[in-house]
């Protein structure tokens, strides 16, 4: 067996995570005991999860968020006609759709404000009662020429880009898949959709 990198432990018997992969040995360092790099396993641990490196989809060579399957958040502050300029497109990434957005973020919060590739209207009240669309007779362009976006909760990022409305769904308030912005919003980050 080769060894795995494996939670701390104080606990004579090993740490043993939440799937009950075992580690007899743990808290070990790479090419010397000390410091400790959390490598451990060994004799009889014959399961383990994997650590896994997502790809350089931004521009800069950064990643700000990975969601599932080759979705990366790019985070900057770019007007909605740029946000292809955010993606690493030497390797395909090209900013995701709202629909790619809904079936890759698996349930996690943006961290940064995202634009996605379409022109997002809006509907709704106020955060939380809104949602953004594609349809023309439900939904209305936003002041400034900016559309919808993928928001954080609170509605201010990292970069200073700013969301008035939060927590939208899509085609109707609820579930709320974290879109918002609209109203004189005209800076985000992008979604990259990498192959």
């Amino acid at each position: 067996m080769t060894l795995s990198v494996c939670a701390p432990s104080s606990s004579a018997s090993g740490p043993v995570d939440p799937l009950g992969n075992t580690c007899n040995w743990y808290n070990c360092g790479l090419d010397t005991s000390s410091p400790n790099e959390f490598f451990g396993g060994c004799s009889g641990n014959f399961t383990a999860g994997t650590l896994c490196c997502p790809k350089q989809g931004c521009a800069d060579g950064t990643v700000e968020q990975a969601f599932r399957n080759g979705v990366v958040g790019c985070a900057g502050v770019v007007n909605f006609g740029a946000r292809a300029s955010l993606c690493n497109a030497s390797l395909g990434c090209t900013p995701c759709s709202a629909a790619q957005w809904i079936a890759q973020y698996g349930g996690q919060a943006p961290t940064h404000h995202y634009w996605t590739n379409d022109d997002l209207l809006y509907a709704g009240l106020d955060s939380g009662n809104c949602w953004a669309t594609l349809d023309q007779l439900s939904g209305s362009t936003c002041q400034g020429g900016s559309p919808m976006r993928v928001c954080t909760d609170s509605g201010v990022d990292p970069e200073g880009s700013r969301c008035n409305w939060t927590g939208c769904g899509f085609d109707a308030a609820s579930p709320s898949y974290h879109f918002g912005g609209c109203d004189d919003n005209l800076t985000s980050g992008t979604l990259c959709c990498c192959p």
